[in-house]
């Protein structure tokens, strides 16, 4: 769990047994949201643009609203450590190259990296975009993708692998949970006009060994033709009635059939290369993608978009923690929490020099939902 006294949870993304990730507010929110309570701000507040984020649509939310999504960020942790580290340090080694931030969706914001896991986290910038994943079975219930953004995520799949692997690493874990829309582009701005980037994120399991690399092609391919292709497209729904092996014009199905064959080439040990698949479908795929709405449909970037948390979200992460002090009668917190229904023990530190004590706890019942008690300068731990 992220230290409380440096985050305010607003939800977890991620929770193992040797992992959490979780998207979270700092403890100690800007001043000006401190003020701002629920209401917008008065006309000409000096903070208006401070908070603007051009990737969130500003008719849909208030101010304080992305006032505070502006200062969300991702806390990862790890046991063992090392998994952190080796993120941090491939993160590190990309954005070393000018053009990372068109291929690689996460940026450092800070970090703690001790040998205790409790105290060691990395956090991360979030992306307001839906993940590979999401965005396909969003596509089930919704317009299917069209050809031409299919050969869009090809693109940013190839391209973005080619500069992995051009930096030296694999990235160890391609699936479709690490590759991210994302809408907007501080750094260096959207790769093609109004059309959002698929960046890759989740290099936890970053390595050097040329056979990862091959895995990581492997898996390339398997998304594209199993799920981009097969699943979520527009042509889906097709590919049951067609002989791949009598197309002759069609890209798109001769893209389909490539694939099928390189599926059928790692399974015999006759791997693709990177290289070979870049140098046979890249122009083809810049020319097909090229055919689709030079500004990108209002549903694909309304689909792509992830809020990551709510309104009602952020304003629970937000509330100011209660504290009550208990500095001589021990009975008299245990009876205050009696008198509760079921609080749960979030958290618990010391300090041994002053004998004081930290602990923390949720109430989960309908009066004090969301309510965090810091109780402070007890003669010992009471558990």
């Amino acid at each position: 769990m992220p230290l409380p006294g440096k985050f305010r949870i607003v939800k977890y993304l991620q929770k193992t047994s040797t992992s959490t990730a979780c998207l979270c507010l700092p403890r100690h929110l800007d001043s000006v949201l401190e003020d701002a309570g629920d209401d917008d701000p008065e006309p000409g507040h000096s903070a208006g643009d401070i908070y603007r984020d051009p990737s969130i649509d500003s008719s849909k939310v208030g101010y304080h609203a992305k006032a505070l999504r502006a200062q969300l960020v991702v806390v990862k942790m790890y046991n063992p450590t090392t998994i952190l580290r080796t993120e941090r340090d491939a993160l590190e080694l990309f954005h070393d190259f000018e053009a990372s931030g068109t291929f690689i969706g996460a940026w450092t914001t800070s970090e703690v990296l001790f040998t205790a896991p409790q105290n060691s986290y990395l956090c991360l910038e979030p992306i307001f975009g839906k993940t590979l994943n999401a965005f396909g079975q969003t596509c089930l219930v919704s317009p299917r993708i069209p050809t031409y953004f299919v050969w869009h995520i090809f693109l940013g799949l190839i391209d973005g692998l080619n500069f992995v692997h051009g930096a030296g690493l694999a990235h160890g874990n391609l699936n479709g949970d690490n590759m991210v829309m994302r809408r907007y582009a501080p750094r260096h701005g959207l790769r093609y006009y109004n059309y959002p980037d698929l960046v890759l994120t989740g290099f936890d399991a970053a390595t050097t060994a040329d056979e990862v690399k091959a895995k990581d092609v492997y898996d390339l391919v398997k998304i594209m033709y199993d799920s981009v292709v097969k699943q979520w497209s527009d042509t889906a729904t097709l590919l049951d009635f067609i002989d791949l092996d009598d197309v002759q014009t069609n890209s798109l199905l001769l893209l389909v059939r490539a694939l099928r064959d390189a599926i059928l080439g790692f399974s015999n040990h006759a791997a693709v290369e990177l290289q070979d698949l870049t140098n046979d479908w890249k122009n083809i795929a810049i020319v097909e993608r090229a055919k689709g709405p030079e500004i990108c449909p209002q549903w694909i970037k309304d689909t792509a978009y992830d809020e990551l948390a709510t309104d009602e979200q952020l304003k629970e992460a937000a509330r100011p923690p209660l504290g009550l002090n208990f500095r001589t009668d021990q009975e008299e917190f245990r009876q205050w929490v009696r008198a509760r229904r079921a609080p749960v023990a979030l958290k618990k530190r010391w300090n041994k020099s002053s004998q004081a004590h930290l602990l923390v706890f949720k109430f989960q019942d309908k009066a004090s939902r969301a309510t965090l008690a810091t109780l402070a300068t007890l003669d010992e731990p009471l558990f």
